[in-house]
């Protein structure tokens, strides 16, 4: 992945409000009444208040007559893209649990019978040489 540019050299007090809002408010929401299409959070105003207040923070910096300043916009932009690069493009490329259990089994599989195709009986029991392709008939299962 490539970064994105309107974010990449932004400085620490940006993530660590990016921190502080997930860590309190939380990175996804479950499915719920409340929230019946669940996904990632993008805080309210209200949200970020809460949190500030809690916390004994100045939200001056991200809020200011009731609405959010050139940072608290840039802070909200960016975990909406967060989120929509998340559900569109990595949501994408994870796999469900049984697709994960059939890959591992493969991978499994073909580390058995490396194990058994590229050893070979010495003086001190078999050696492993993954360099040479020595074949062992009389090892290789049927």
């Amino acid at each position: 992945m490539k970064p994105n540019r309107e974010y990449y050299n932004l400085d620490f007090e940006f993530w660590a409000n990016i921190k502080l809002l997930n860590q309190r408010i939380g990175y996804t929401r479950r499915k719920s009444k409340m929230y019946p299409n669940g996904g990632f959070v993008i805080p309210t105003m209200q949200e970020v208040k809460e949190v500030f207040d809690k916390e004994g923070l100045r939200i001056s910096k991200l809020i200011r007559n009731d609405k959010f300043t050139d940072f608290g916009n840039l802070v909200i932009s960016y975990m909406s893209y967060r989120a929509e690069l998340l559900t569109s493009k990595v949501a994408s490329n994870l796999m469900n649990q049984a697709s994960a259990k059939e890959l591992l089994g493969l991978r499994l599989f073909l580390w058995k019978m490396k194990k058994v195709l590229f050893s070979f009986p010495t003086r001190r029991g078999f050696v492993e040489r993954e360099n040479y392709i020595i074949f062992s008939l009389h090892k290789i299962p049927r």
